[in-house]
């Protein structure tokens, strides 16, 4: 589900279910109990996530397939996280509730598409693992 940029689409199933409910940002909650705000953009017919994506995906090395949505609520999207054997992450919990901060709040008006080159790809080779210095007190992901 990954593309290589700050931009992913959301599925056109997903987006005629609950499309009409999103609320701009929507916050995704991964296991390990952080809270993501995301914002979104419509073009054309799709919606696509826009600021705040790529550092979630930089932050869980994300790949083509590994992200399922579950919808929770009107703005919240719970996350699932699935490695390359199609095996979930584990994610310990970080027992205190967290929200990232990685986004400057600011109107739903001034989102908007920077890239029209942006395409959808079928398939993505496996990302690199990126280390990143973390302020969260979480420790590494285990694998079931």
């Amino acid at each position: 589900m990954l593309i290589e940029n700050s931009l992913q689409k959301i599925p056109n199933r997903f987006t005629r279910e609950y499309g009409g409910n999103l609320s701009n940002a929507v916050f995704l909650k991964p296991p390990d109990g952080i809270k993501w705000g995301i914002y979104w953009t419509k073009h054309d017919a799709d919606i696509w996530f826009q600021k705040g994506w790529k550092e979630f995906a930089t932050y869980y090395s994300l790949s083509h397939g590994h992200v399922l949505f579950k919808y929770q609520e009107t703005c919240h999207l719970k996350v699932h996280i699935f490695d390359r054997s199609s095996l979930e992450v584990s994610y310990p919990f970080c027992g205190t509730q967290i929200e990232h901060d990685n986004l400057d709040y600011v109107s739903n008006d001034s989102v908007e598409v920077l890239d029209n080159s942006v395409n959808v790809l079928d398939e993505v080779a496996p990302s690199q693992k990126t280390e990143l210095k973390s302020t969260i007190p979480c420790p590494q992901p285990l694998k079931n």
